[in-house]
């Protein structure tokens, strides 16, 4: 997946595919940009709840929740990739460099969104 196309996508898509990467399960779209699925309700999984997916491009405490589950290598990924968006982002919509005192930390959620799809992503390209 090339980060243009990652960029290109909607919110929605984005919240599915990392939705299912967290362990989401039986997702169903029958509302519009309101999909639902299936997630333990606690760490036992003694029961279920089914309920609408985390959004993931508007939420920083689901993407940090979503970010726990990489493993230290995709997590060193996840950074090089967040700092590609950024750049791309910026680049593309400001037609500026990429401003030298935005770092990770304050990424928005929707970057960290399209970063994580990158890094989860089978052809994981990072460079323009």
């Amino acid at each position: 997946m090339k980060i243009e196309e990652v960029i290109a996508m909607s919110g929605y898509e984005l919240s599915v595919i990392i939705a299912k990467h967290c362990g989401w399960t039986k997702i169903k779209h029958e509302f519009i940009d309101e999909p639902h699925g299936r997630h333990p309700l606690d760490a036992n999984k003694r029961c279920w709840t089914y309920c609408r997916i985390p959004y993931y491009t508007h939420d920083l405490n689901a993407m940090h929740e979503a970010e726990m589950k990489l493993t230290e290598k995709q997590f060193s990924d996840y950074v090089l990739n967040l700092l590609c968006v950024l750049d791309c982002t910026y680049k593309n919509a400001k037609n500026k460099d990429f401003p030298p005192n935005r770092t990770v930390m304050c990424a928005p959620a929707r970057q960290r969104a399209q970063a994580f799809v990158l890094t989860i992503g089978e052809k994981n390209e990072r460079r323009v």
